[in-house]
């Protein structure tokens, strides 16, 4: 499977490794994950019109990025 890349999945990508290294997971469980992930991302892929569009993003102002280096 191929995704376009958008920094939402990398952010998203990044994020779940964090949270998932940070879990008890039994190797059984792995497979179960995966595919949930997997699920939620194919997910995402068909709805990126929907809850993605380029017009909802706008460059971050100068105080915002100073904050957020905080």
């Amino acid at each position: 499977m191929c995704f376009t890349v958008v920094p939402v999945y990398i952010s998203i990508a990044v994020k779940l490794r964090d949270m998932v290294s940070c879990t008890k997971v039994d190797v059984n469980s792995l497979p179960v994950l995966e595919a949930l992930v997997n699920e939620f991302l194919q997910f995402l892929r068909q709805n990126e019109g929907r809850y993605f569009r380029l017009e909802d993003y706008t460059v971050a102002t100068a105080e915002y990025q100073r904050r957020a280096m905080c």
